[in-house]
């Protein structure tokens, strides 16, 4: 029998308690009410959200690598809803640019997934571990 990566994680608690974590963090980003402006450059917030969203997807894909695709459509939904929820929170405005960043991150992450970065969390599984 052999077995999968997901099922080799002897700390997956901990992977998913990260996990939840960047979920965390990319609600209190996306509805916290925005900050004063403080963009270095113009476009800079379309990076930081297709970094979000590709870290995302790269991270869960990786725990639950048997869910690959529902982790990327279920990454695409938060991206979009996020942004429709925007409309509602003061001094935040919803932007179709950084729903589109959102999910071309999401599909990179999961690109990302299928290289040697995506092996990030089994390395880590395992140096814990103390192999």
């Amino acid at each position: 029998m052999s077995r999968t990566p997901a099922a080799a994680l002897r700390y997956a608690g901990c992977w998913h308690g990260v996990g939840a974590g960047l979920v965390a963090l990319i609600l209190w980003a996306s509805l916290w009410p925005l900050p004063p402006e403080t963009q270095w450059f113009a476009g800079v917030d379309k990076i930081e959200h297709f970094l979000a969203y590709a870290v995302l997807v790269l991270w869960w894909a990786q725990v639950r690598p048997r869910q690959r695709m529902a982790v990327l459509m279920l990454a695409c939904a938060l991206g979009t809803g996020l942004e429709w929820a925007q409309h509602y929170v003061p001094g935040r405005s919803m932007d179709w640019r950084d729903g589109v960043a959102n999910i071309l991150g999401a599909f990179a992450g999961l690109a990302l997934a299928r290289t040697r970065v995506g092996s990030l969390v089994t390395w880590l599984d395992r140096r814990l571990q103390g192999r």
